[in-house]
């Protein structure tokens, strides 16, 4: 998909590549070996002595954090992207400085525009550092509690849980907490830091 991209679709391709450098500052682009039409992803990793060339490597020996970044960035640099995204464990194999940069890829292609199509992403976390980035959006996450007894899940939205623990004195607004009406709804803000204590503390997690 990359190198058609690259051979046919210069418009979508020049995003990707611009996605990607600003995800990895050593990242080149992708070049086509022409004896079996596979994708080589260049680097320059700054060695000295190499007269300025730059490093290629097979996509079997890439980071599995770039790559997934990479599918990322095709995804939302298609000019008629998916209507939906489904993205399991978006956290794994990501360095945690790039989560937050990833995750505004997604806000921005999730983004209304009335000129593209709009995409609705579904993705999936354990991570903290991830939840971190609704602190200001908490009613679209939604906490998947697994009850070891009966063995059924219970899904609570994480806005609805936020006042309820308001509500009972469990988080107060000396907490830099924020309330703000959106749809004729309360939408609680409350701090990255805090939303992880939370978190890391079980309270919503």
């Amino acid at each position: 998909l990359l190198l058609y991209a690259r051979n046919a679709e210069e418009r979508v391709f020049g995003r990707f590549t611009a996605f990607m450098c600003r995800f990895s500052n050593i990242f080149n682009g992708l070049n086509e070996r022409d004896d079996n039409k596979t994708a080589i992803w260049e680097f320059d990793l700054g060695r000295k002595g190499s007269g300025g060339l730059l490093d290629e490597f097979p996509a079997v020996v890439v980071s599995d954090g770039m790559l997934k970044a990479g599918a990322v960035a095709l995804l939302l640099s298609l000019d008629s992207p998916p209507a939906l995204i489904l993205l399991e464990e978006i956290e794994n194999s990501i360095n945690p400085a790039n989560i937050q940069l990833l995750m505004s890829w997604i806000w921005q292609a999730a983004a209304t525009d009335p000129n593209k199509r709009s995409t609705q992403f579904i993705l999936t976390s354990h991570s903290p550092l991830v939840l971190r980035e609704f602190h200001d959006k908490p009613h679209y996450v939604y906490v998947v509690r697994l009850e070891r007894r009966s063995f059924s899940s219970t899904v609570t939205n994480l806005n609805e849980t936020l006042k309820t623990l308001r509500d009972i004195g469990a988080i107060d607004d000396g907490d830099d907490i924020e309330i703000r009406e959106e749809d004729h709804r309360e939408i609680i803000q409350i701090p990255k830091y805090r939303l992880a204590e939370l978190w890391y503390s079980g309270i919503i997690g």
